[in-house]
């Protein structure tokens, strides 16, 4: 339906108590209207109650103000007390009825009885000089929720930015209590619909149209007791079945004011069919609105939505208890919305601080640290009040992304810490790997010495090895470069292997072992370890070319053939040291490197680990 429909009721609608527009144009306008309409000044004289114009009136008559099926509105100067006045009077008296002039002296009765804020007050009840009934009541100024609603349904950006969402709930809010008041006098408004409630340009809100209430010691024939009265979209299940349903009391009014609720969370209506009688069918099926359902792009929060389901249920008992109860469900969500509203406000100022410390940072190396760590404090800070805070999460990744110029001390210190480990691990390895050279002895001695002396000088180098490496091991230096006496040391050690069999047997596999646990375990210099290497294989070639040392290689007849310096060679002996030479050069190695590559992937999984949980605190556009 496009309009709001009462059923059974010849009452004026509210928007005809509405004046349009602008407050402060409306109010300016309206007395330049009324000032035209009266004849001259109004001179006061002694009595007050003698304030009346040339006929005896105490009303000078303005515009109409609304109208409606057997009423009308207009809008008066009250003489007496000189300000404006609307006053509702039964028009075409000839077809006056007198249930109609009995429902409408008990609309003018209950809303004078009804004393609130939010309920216009009735100045005067009477009769016209032409003797039609008449009431006056206060001149408000605004524009309906219904007319709010529709601008917001039609994208009116203004009408949003004006009316919020907890602007309109606020006024909610007012509104239950307004007619919690109402309940409380035993009075049912039975038409509760946003065209029924007015908004004013100041903060105000009224209920309006109080024709269709149910009152206390009222006529059944002026009340309508069991009959469909209302407006449907807006009826209670039992206000549509009549005499069938159960009682009609404040729970009507609680189902009515969840519809509202619905509509201002969503900006639709729950019920929202062409006909009137589609529309009555669908308020019998419904047991319960869900806005968050019907609208999941509107945002609704889940308190609001739980409270919208409970106050429009079918069965009366299962609802809200009260218009109060619904108005404290409203006004608990508000407090944790201003809550969280501080909590948005405190979060962007930690946002603005983390930024303005990064920049900071990076134009002045020499605070960039302390810079830093301010700009993280304040992300911190900003994300633990707002996770979602879009700023913060951009200052985040560019701390996280842009690398320090210059290295903190505690970085430093933990950077050296896993340096010394790395450096105590391969001075470790070295120092098995040297103390292996034990196990190959008895093969040694099996294979026969034939010079005591290179057999007693390659031990020696050895044993200066091992000794060199406890003390490293025992000693770490302060700097992390190549011990250069350590390494000479190793090099000469490896280089003298070659007696046995010449450079290119064992000794290539010797030397690169050792410039694989020194180029892992050292900081800077690693250009020395390879060098070392070549030298420990080329050297001693170079001199058995050179003739300075016997050579242990012949070459006759596309024949190689190796003498040994320091042993006989046997065959079994011999290749039995081979073999396990081999294996116990390679295998070191292999585990060494091995422990290398496992540090390094479980590096690699923890930074791996790390950037998949910062991924999710920060949205993908960041």
């Amino acid at each position: 339906m496009d309009d709001d429909v009462e059923l059974f009721t010849t009452e004026l609608p509210s928007e005809a108590l509405i004046e349009r527009g602008d407050p402060v144009a409306s109010r300016a306008s309206g007395g330049a209207g009324i000032a035209a309409s009266i004849a001259g000044p109004i001179e006061p004289t002694r009595a007050p109650v003698r304030w009346l114009d040339a006929a005896g009136a105490r009303y000078a008559p303005g515009d109409p103000i609304g109208r409606g099926g057997m009423g009308e509105v207009v809008l008066c100067r009250d003489l007496a007390v000189g300000r404006d006045v609307a006053m509702k009077l039964i028009r075409d008296r000839a077809r006056v009825r007198p249930e109609v002039e009995a429902r409408f002296v008990h609309e003018a009765r209950v809303q004078g009885q009804l004393e609130h804020p939010a309920i216009v007050p009735v100045y005067d009840v009477g009769l016209n000089a032409d003797g039609a009934l008449y009431f006056t009541m206060k001149h408000v100024r605004g524009v309906s929720l219904a007319e709010v609603l529709r601008g917001l349904r039609a994208g009116d950006a203004a009408l949003a930015q004006r009316y919020s969402r907890r602007r309109l709930l606020t006024v909610f809010s007012q509104i239950c209590m307004a007619v919690h008041f109402a309940h409380e006098k035993g009075v049912v408004h039975r038409d509760l619909k946003p065209a029924n409630i007015m908004l004013g340009g100041f903060g105000e809100a009224y209920l309006l149209d109080w024709g269709l209430a149910l009152a206390p010691e009222a006529a059944p024939e002026v009340v309508h007791d069991r009959a469909a009265v209302g407006t449907p979209g807006y009826m209670a299940p039992e206000q549509i079945e009549g005499a069938d349903a159960a009682p009609i009391d404040a729970r009507a009014d609680v189902y009515a004011l969840g519809v509202i609720l619905f509509e201002l969370l969503t900006h639709e209506r729950v019920i929202d069919a062409p006909a009137i009688v589609d529309v009555l069918r669908a308020t019998l099926a419904l047991d319960g609105a869900r806005p968050a359902a019907r609208a999941p792009d509107a945002d609704v929060p889940p308190e609001l939505d739980a409270l919208c389901y409970r106050a429009t249920r079918r069965d009366p008992a299962a609802r809200i208890a009260s218009a109060a109860a619904l108005s404290a469900g409203i006004e608990a969500y508000l407090d944790g919305d201003r809550d969280l509203a501080l909590r948005w406000e405190l979060a962007r100022g930690h946002a603005d601080e983390a930024a303005a410390a990064l920049t900071r940072a990076r134009a002045a190396p020499a605070t960039e640290q302390a810079e830093r760590a301010r700009a993280m404090r304040d992300v911190a800070a900003a994300l633990g009040l707002d996770p979602n805070q879009v700023d913060a999460q951009r200052t985040l990744v560019r701390l996280i992304a842009e690398p320090l110029t210059s290295v903190p001390p505690a970085a430093e210190a933990e950077l050296a810490a896993s340096a010394g480990a790395a450096f105590q691990f391969a001075r470790r390895s070295a120092l098995a790997f040297y103390a292996g050279y034990l196990l190959y002895l008895p093969l040694l001695l099996w294979m026969g010495v034939r010079d005591v002396r290179l057999f007693a000088l390659g031990w020696a180098t050895i044993a200066a090895c091992i000794g060199a490496t406890v003390w490293l091991v025992r000693r770490p230096p302060t700097r992390r470069g190549v011990p250069l006496a350590h390494l000479a040391l190793s090099t000469v050690t490896v280089g003298t292997a070659s007696v046995m069999f010449g450079p290119f047997v064992l000794v290539p596999m010797l030397a690169g072992t050792m410039c694989v646990c020194y180029t892992a375990s050292v900081g800077t210099g690693r250009g020395l370890v390879p060098i070392a290497g070549c030298v420990s294989v080329l050297a001693p070639a170079g001199l058995a070319w050179l003739g300075v040392i016997p050579s242990c290689y012949a070459f006759e007849d596309g024949r190689w053939s190796i003498t040994s310096q320091v042993f006989d060679i046997s065959s079994v002996p011999t290749q039995l040291f081979l073999v396990l030479a081999s294996f116990g050069t390679i295998a070191p190695a292999c585990v060494f490197v091995a422990r290398l590559r496992r540090a390094y992937l479980d590096g690699e999984r923890r930074l791996q680990l790390q950037a998949w949980q910062l991924r999710q605190i920060m949205p993908d556009a960041t």
